[in-house]
């Protein structure tokens, strides 16, 4: 192969590596979402291991401040509309998920923390705030277990988009 051509390829590979990738949460419309993550194959105790803006997210939320009634602060609880009830009671049948499903919450479209949906009956304690989806509504995001750094949850700008959205209760 001439050194001309060689370096054309070369050009082209590179160009498509250094692409922008298009990332659902920097372009979202809602004041609170959460994602869950495009590559469902991957755990949350995998999800945990690699910085936060390294997930690419699925192209829609999962849950917005749309679904939800009411996000009570003093205990990081939410009750959700009856669409997302139904989805939540779906999750309780999945098996095989004890690994925890990721999800990043987004607030004004800047990505906050890495959570996930967590079954009870897990032999794992998860490393990042879970909802465990076993539980009834209200749905609780929990902090992690073993939690040295400061609760995530309790991030001002999460409080800042609930509120902005009209669903904050104190």
């Amino acid at each position: 192969m001439k050194p001309f051509s060689c370096c054309l390829l070369l050009a082209v590979l590179l160009s498509g590596a250094c692409e922008k990738r298009e990332d659902a949460s920097s372009s979202s419309p809602h004041q609170f979402a959460i994602y869950l993550l495009r590559d469902t194959s991957i755990t949350a105790v995998d999800a945990q291991k690699r910085p936060l803006e390294s997930h690419v997210l699925a192209p829609e939320p999962f849950l917005t401040e749309k679904d939800i009634e009411a996000y009570h602060w003093s205990t990081h609880s939410f009750t959700a509309r009856p669409g997302i009830d139904s989805v939540f009671a779906r999750m309780r049948g999945w098996r095989g998920k004890s690994p925890g499903v990721p999800f990043v919450v987004v607030a004004d479209g800047e990505r906050i923390y890495l959570g996930a949906f967590w079954w009870a009956y897990s032999s794992m304690l998860p490393q990042v705030p879970y909802i465990d989806v076993i539980l009834s509504p209200p749905y609780y995001i929990q902090p992690e277990p073993l939690r040295s750094q400061a609760d995530k949850r309790q991030d001002q700008r999460i409080r800042n988009a609930l509120q902005a959205a009209g669903v904050l209760a104190e």
